[in-house]
């Protein structure tokens, strides 16, 4: 009878020495004391190339993970290109945010000049009334870069000389009382109050201006059409602008109101 040989080669494939049985089972195989099956000696020294990867292993897990540099924390960072665009939309943004902020702060110096004026009408009203003499509110022409009626002093007229009363208040900076006529034509209503006086570290300057009475009252020629006077911008013409403060005084009664757009 012949042999299968498919059959003699499943029979020889089957055998298997006691290595091959332990390993089938799941068992370690066993080695003489010492040997390893690549020949080695398990006692022997390990390699510093062993020794140092276990050393690396061992700092890794211990340290925390914030001090282990990734890869991502090094891409991050902006670009020429990018940092670029963000300087020019800044640049644009300031542009168009310098306007409005001028003409905010504008308003504000507008705003700080009326109430200065006002603030010394009101102190001529009640220095008149205390003293029971006239008070005389001048306002002094002021030179410098924005040259105009820009200051504020109050005179007290005695029996015998007329006497300054507190020292000279100023407008802020670009900021003044119109000349113009119809803005203000309290500035030229009376005939008696004008001139030139010393006012001080300005100097000898020209004046206009109006006289409260101890009972609150104005001069004769002022009436409720020429009462009032208009603060503004100094870099605007003589046409009523958008941006100002307007300063009436009551000719019986003495008292100020004030009109701010």
């Amino acid at each position: 009878m012949k042999r299968n040989p498919a059959l003699s080669y499943i029979k020889k494939g089957t055998k298997s020495t006691k290595t091959g049985k332990d390993e089938a089972c799941g068992q370690i195989p066993s080695h003489p004391a010492g040997k390893r099956p690549d020949g080695g000696n398990s006692g022997a020294t390990p390699s510093p190339l062993k020794s140092s990867l276990r050393v690396l292993r061992v700092l890794r897990e211990a340290l925390p993970s914030s001090f282990i540099p990734h890869p991502s924390s090094f891409s991050s960072a902006f670009s020429l290109i990018e940092l670029l665009v963000v300087i020019v939309i800044f640049s644009i943004m300031a542009v168009l945010a310098v306007p409005a902020f001028n003409s905010v702060r504008g308003a504000g110096e507008v705003t700080r000049g009326g109430q200065v004026l006002a603030d010394q009408i009101a102190l001529a009203r009640q220095e008149a009334a205390a003293k029971n003499r006239d008070i005389e509110v001048r306002i002094v022409e002021v030179g410098g870069s924005d040259p105009g009626y820009r200051g504020v002093q109050l005179w007290m007229r005695g029996e015998t000389a007329t006497n300054q009363v507190g020292r000279i208040e100023t407008m802020p900076d670009r900021v003044l009382i119109s000349s113009n006529p119809t803005l203000s034509p309290l500035l030229n209503a009376s005939t008696t109050v004008s001139g030139n006086a010393n006012f001080g570290s300005l100097g000898n300057r020209p004046y206009k201006g109006f006289r409260i009475r101890a009972g609150g009252t104005l001069d004769s020629q002022i009436t409720t059409s020429n009462n009032f006077l208009t603060i503004q911008s100094a870099n605007v013409s003589n046409s009523l602008p958008a941006n100002f403060f307007a300063v009436r005084v009551n000719p019986v009664t003495g008292r100020v109101t004030t009109h701010r757009p």
